[in-house]
Order: C-alpha cells, then sequence, then structure tokens
C-alpha cells in the first residue's frame, strides 16, 4: 500500500489559510497550539512575556549546558548530547542573537576548561567544541547592524579574552587554534578600531588644543611663519599598501611574487657595493644558491645604511608604497631563533638573544611545510623583515644542528606562554 504523501502549506498559503479563520477561531488555534507544542509555547511566550522570559529561558538552558559536562559535585563528566540538544532546544523558540552566543560560548567555556584540566579526552569533545566555536563566530558575523555587532563584541570581550589566555601542556594545540579562529569575529576588529579611532581623535584635540594654548599672545605673523616653514621642511606622507588581514602561514601569492621583485633587487645592489660573492642579477628565487644568497642578506643586516643607498641611486622607479616596503626593513631582526610551535597562522619564532617572541610567516611555504621532518622545538637561523602590517622570513632559513634538551624546550615554552598571556607576541616591527 503506498504512503500518504502530505503537502505541507508554504508561508505564502499559510497567510492565505488565516484570513478566513475568525478571532474565535484564531484564538483556538493558538491555545491548541500553546497546550500541545512546548517549543511553540516557548516562542510565543518570548513574544508575549518579553526579555525577562527568555532570560528565564536562557538560565534554564545554561544549566542543562553545565551538566552536560559537570557532575552536581563539580566532577567532570561528558553529556555532550545533552548539552547539544539545550542549545538546539533553545535556538527553536526564536532567541535573540545576544542570548544565543551567550549559550553557545557557554558551551565553549565548559569544554575548554575540561580540555585545559584533563588527558587523554575523547575527539568527539574537540569536535563538538570546534563546531560550537564556527557556530559562535557565524552567529557574530552574520549581525549586519554595526552598532549591534560592536555593542556584542563588548559585552562578551572579557569571556571571549580569558579564552584566547586559556593553555595547555597536553593540548595547546587546541588552544593556539582557538586563538586563531575568535580573531575571525569581526565586530571584534570592529571594536578595536573603533576605541583606536577614538584615541586618535582625542589625541589630536589634545593636540590642538595644546597648539592654541602655546601660540597665545604670539603675533600672527611670527606663527604664520613658523608654520609655513615647518611645512616646507616636513616630508610628504609616505603611501603605504593597507595591511594584510588575511589568517595564514604565507604570504598571498601576488604578495609573494612582490617580495621577490622588492627584495632580490636589494640584495643585488648589496653584492655591487659590497662585492660579497659572484653572483649577479638576481631577480627571480629560482635556481639561486641559498648560500650565496644568504651570505649578501648577512652582510646587508650589517651595512642597513645601504638601504637608504639603494632608494637614493634605484629606487626611482618604485612607486611609493615599494619605496616604503623597502625603506621598512631597515627594521629587520637577524640572528639565531628557536622556531617554538607552528600555528594556523604562521610560526612562532623565538629569539636566543632576549626571549623577544615573534609571529611570522613564510615567503612561498611555511615554516612548518620548510621543516616538516624536523621536531619542533628547532633552532634555526633567518632573518624577520616587516611587510605590510605583519613579519616574514626573507626566504632563507638554516637549521642548527643542535638538539635542545627538556629544560631549554620548557623555557622557550613558557617564554611563549608568557608572552601570549601578556599579550606581548611581536607581530609587526
Amino acid at each position: 500500500m503506498a504512503g500518504i504523501k502530505i503537502r505541507k502549506l508554504t508561508a505564502a498559503q499559510f497567510r492565505k489559510e488565516l484570513r478566513g479563520y475568525s478571532r474565535e477561531d484564531l484564538a483556538a488555534l493558538l491555545e491548541g497550539l500553546y497546550k500541545d507544542c512546548p517549543d511553540a509555547a516557548s516562542y510565543l511566550n518570548i513574544r508575549m512575556g518579553g526579555e525577562a522570559y527568555e532570560k528565564a529561558l536562557l538560565s534554564e538552558a545554561k544549566e542543562k549546558i553545565r551538566k552536560g559536562f559537570y557532575t552536581n559535585s563539580g566532577n567532570a563528566r561528558l553529556n555532550l548530547d545533552a548539552a547539544r540538544t539545550a542549545i538546539n532546544n533553545f535556538e527553536k523558540i526564536g532567541p535573540s542573537a545576544e542570548s544565543l552566543i551567550d549559550l553557545r560560548l557557554s558551551f565553549i567555556e565548559y569544554g575548554a576548561e575540561i580540555i585545559s584540566d584533563y588527558r587523554r579526552l575523547p575527539d568527539s569533545l574537540f569536535s563538538s567544541v570546534e563546531h560550537m566555536i564556527q557556530a559562535m563566530i557565524r552567529a557574530f558575523n552574520q549581525i549586519k547592524d554595526p552598532t549591534e555587532g560592536r555593542r556584542l563584541a563588548a559585552h562578551f570581550r572579557d569571556r571571549l579574552d580569558k579564552l584566547a589566555n586559556m593553555t595547555s601542556w597536553d593540548n595547546e594545540w587546541f588552544f593556539d587554534n582557538l586563538d586563531s579562529e575568535l580573531q575571525e569575529i569581526k565586530w571584534l576588529q570592529a571594536e578595536t578600531e573603533t576605541v583606536a579611532a577614538d584615541i586618535q581623535t582625542g589625541d589630536a584635540l589634545l593636540g590642538e588644543a595644546a597648539s592654541k594654548e602655546t601660540q597665545e599672545g604670539i603675533p600672527q605673523s611670527v606663527t604664520a611663519a613658523e608654520n609655513a616653514h615647518t611645512e616646507a621642511q616636513d616630508p610628504a606622507p609616505a603611501v603605504e599598501l593597507p595591511p594584510i588581514t588575511d589568517a595564514s602561514a604565507i604570504l598571498p601569492e601576488e604578495d609573494g611574487k612582490l617580495f621577490y621583485k622588492l627584495w632580490l633587487p636589494l640584495l643585488d645592489y648589496v653584492n655591487m657595493k659590497l662585492h660579497i660573492n659572484d653572483l649577479r642579477d638576481l631577480r627571480s628565487p629560482e635556481d639561486l644558491d641559498p648560500e650565496a644568497v644568504k651570505e649578501i642578506s648577512c652582510a646587508l643586516t650589517q651595512n642597513l645604511s645601504l638601504i637608504d643607498d639603494y632608494l637614493k641611486e634605484k629606487g626611482g622607479g618604485l612607486a611609493q608604497e615599494h619605496r616604503s616596503i623597502v625603506a621598512g626593513w631597515k627594521k629587520l631582526v637577524d640572528g639565531r631563533f628557536v622556531l617554538e610551535r607552528n600555528l594556523k597562522k604562521g610560526s612562532i619564532l623565538i629569539s636566543i638573544d632576549n626571549n623577544a617572541v615573534y609571529q611570522v610567516r613564510g615567503i612561498q611555504s611555511s615554516l612548518e611545510e620548510m621543516f616538516s621532518y624536523y621536531p619542533v622545538p628547532l633552532l634555526i637561523d633567518t632573518t624577520i623583515l616587516p611587510y605590510r602590517g605583519i613579519l616574514i622570513i626573507d626566504g632563507i632559513v638554516a637549521p642548527m644542528n643542535i638538539m635542545l634538551g627538556g629544560g631549554i624546550k620548557k623555557t622557550f615554552k613558557d617564554a611563549y606562554t608568557s608572552a601570549k598571556r601578556r599579550k606581548q607576541i611581536i607581530t609587526t616591527l
């Protein structure tokens, strides 16, 4: 016997049907729905009872999530299905974005606590928390109103910062990835930019007020003459390319090409001036002897004034934004570093001279790819360069044949953890 197919009404058909109902019929329909369908009853209560009812349901759902991770006595347990069901049921009642983000964030917080405190955890916990992180980020990024987005970012800022600063001896990779993913919340970035803009505006107003106060009582002719002299002496502001904002362990392809287009002619000029070796006309990284290129690069780090000479003699054909990149290389950092770990958004290098912690990208290959057969931490020799608001290596990395003992490994791991907690990881120069 063939099954009976039931055709569901579309929204338009449903509205049309409702128009034929009397007030009494509509009241009876809603009353039946309220009595027989708990989700519908909650939906109607939120819309009729307002914010107070939604908060009560939110509190109830949070308690169900807590019981999915902990017993009443505070011992850890994992009933992830119950915790997820609490969120799914709450979502069905059509809550506000704030409440839904709050609930998902609670799930992530409980999961992160257990991942931080316990070992030998099931893969299902990591995958469930990862899924909830992505769902929370989507909820944030689907907010269209900038005012509301920034408000919620500020509202949840402390909880998100606490998550980003969590760590674990055994599952540190999880928290590194969590930190990277939380940076994908666009309203967190917008909130930071707004604060920075407010500070800059305040500084400008203070500077203007101070300038007016200083000029009080000075003849206008003198002030005008000084201003004209200052304007004549001050150079035009540098033209720069916007910072790179994507999360990746390597440069975008076009930037990789641009780097070599700017870097190799500079090295060619250095070699011409200092006669380091026989390499000539450096235009492409292909088929170049890395050791010979490294010799020239090392000579540049000892003679950074050559960058100014190069820009004066050879930089006339460069666009202003490209000149700014080359000029910025006077801030390069050369030396030996510990490659402490590889992250989604780059690698962590720690200077063996002063324990400064840097986050860097590769040019066309990540450091993880370059040293896929080497265990980290690993001692390397390289040069760190600023490039469009981030840090990169110069493309040549030499591993040092030195084994790092357990004590030294812990020292550098602690240096990274401390820098991360204090937000002192250097990402630009």
